[in-house]
């Protein structure tokens, strides 16, 4: 349904306008945002030289300069809840949940909007007597958290640091989100790309120890094995020994009776 949509309406857009016959994926999400933007309020507003974009992806819109106040909301909020600590809440969240990244005026009037414009749809929660909210895909999340990082580059160390410390491992799954920093900021996707470089090789490296620590292990515990095989063997053998001893001997005591008994009749073994 996402894509279907974007692909329409981005086919609808390169008729008009040249510049979006490029196939990026800050274009297509742009012309997907306006679209949606515009369903909410059609009054277009423009970017120019007094009031420049804050990302070059919007510089030709014409319906996302009038939304931007709650654009710009939606975007941190998106943000927030990507790199939150409670990862169960990060893509499906309540109304609770979501008021938390809005001050109390805007909430209601950003949370409507949002829906009118089906960036976020609704749900009932089916064990509550709530609703539950997501956006309308987790990429329009994650590139609302983007643009949100693109413009406030700080972002990067008062949040991502911890996040990727907290949760190393999961650096992968901001790959998106990467892709689309690439797209509106080179210096906060080069920020962003060196600290998932670094979970990257912090985690090769922890691989690693791990690997050598297991074949230690089989190692050390094949050398055990070996030693209680031939300390098992060894053992066998002076037994085996013993008893040929006990054998021979009592061989050599049989065969004295049986003599004896053949010499003196009257002999019992």
């Amino acid at each position: 349904m996402l894509f279907t949509l974007v692909i329409c309406t981005w086919v609808d857009r390169t008729k008009e306008d040249e510049q979006f016959r490029e196939s990026s994926n800050c274009s297509f999400y742009t012309i997907l945002l306006e679209s949606l933007c515009k369903k909410a309020n059609s009054t277009p507003g423009y970017f120019n030289n007094s009031n420049p974009p804050p990302v070059e992806c919007f510089a030709s819109t014409s319906y996302l300069q009038t939304n931007m106040k709650q654009l710009e909301n939606l975007a941190y909020a998106a943000c927030k809840l990507i790199f939150s600590f409670e990862r169960e809440t990060s893509i499906v969240f309540s109304d609770i949940t979501l008021s938390n990244y809005f001050c109390q005026d805007d909430f209601t009037v950003c949370k409507t909007f949002a829906l009118k414009t089906g960036i976020l749809t609704n749900r009932k929660d089916k064990s509550r007597t709530g609703r539950l909210n997501s956006f309308i895909h987790i990429t329009v999340q994650e590139f609302l958290a983007a643009y949100h990082i693109a413009c406030n580059t700080h972002v990067i160390d008062d949040v991502v640091v911890g996040y990727l410390k907290r949760y190393n491992d999961f650096y992968l799954d901001l790959s998106q989100v990467f892709i689309f920093l690439c797209g509106m900021n080179t210096v906060a996707s080069n920020a962003l790309s060196g600290l998932m470089n670094e979970c990257h090789v912090s985690l090769v490296k922890c691989c690693m120890r791990q690997d050598v620590s297991s074949v230690s292990m089989r190692k050390y515990l094949s050398m055990e094995s070996g030693r209680q095989q031939s300390a098992n063997k060894l053992a066998f053998a002076r037994n085996l020994v013993t008893f040929t001893l006990i054998l021979t001997a009592y061989e050599k005591f049989s065969s004295r009776l049986v003599y004896k008994r053949l010499r003196c009749p009257g002999i019992g073994i």
